[in-house]
């Protein structure tokens, strides 16, 4: 059994049928440990048009993003009722030290990705991930999967995507963040595909 991280991109919180198309595309995949992180889609993008107008200090709106994503990890929690959460940090050290079980989660970011964590763990990315715009739900992702040791990283995306771009061409397109190719360089399988 492998543990799979699966990216859904905030943009598709819009669609009406979201948890069946979800659901829908579990079942066609192979067997494995679903974790799912939900993308902050209009709700960071607000934030950025602010930061576009008044030009903020982006450390700190990265980190107020971050906590904006609850609102996306509420939202999937409401339309997923019947699947597992994880909303703690003691709750993902726990999941971190279980083996992959056939389940379906759904990951609350600051569960995992907190500033707290900076440099304390071995292999962390918190230092590598840059705190601004060229940090988002893609990288955080990619973070989630070495630190669950998943073998599979999806991304979940509302465009196409052709799957013969790398890493570097997906993200100088806008289709993933820019510290994308770092974060991931790392991970066994590492997918993006339109969620249909």
């Amino acid at each position: 059994m492998i543990r799979r991280v699966v990216k859904v991109g905030g943009s598709l919180l819009k669609r009406k049928d979201l948890a069946e198309q979800i659901v829908c595309w579990t079942e066609r995949q192979s067997i494995a440990e679903n974790l799912f992180l939900f993308g902050g889609g209009d709700v960071i993008n607000s934030v950025r048009q602010l930061d576009e107008v008044h030009c903020l200090d982006v450390s700190r709106l990265h980190w107020l993003c971050i906590d904006l994503l609850d609102v996306s990890f509420a939202v999937a929690s409401s339309l997923l009722s019947d699947w597992n959460r994880i909303e703690s940090q003691q709750q993902f050290r726990e999941l971190v030290k279980q083996q992959p079980r056939k389940m379906n989660t759904i990951v609350r970011c600051k569960s995992f990705y907190h500033r707290e964590r900076e440099g304390s763990a071995p292999g962390s990315l918190a230092n590598a991930l840059p705190w601004d715009w060229r940090t988002t739900t893609d990288s955080l992702a990619a973070q989630l999967a070495m630190e669950t040791n998943a073998r599979e990283l999806v991304l979940l995306k509302s465009c196409e995507v052709d799957c013969r771009l790398s890493h570097q061409e997906l993200a100088r397109r806008g289709i993933v963040d820019a510290a994308f190719p770092n974060a991931a360089k790392s991970i066994a399988s590492v997918t993006a595909q339109r969620l249909c």
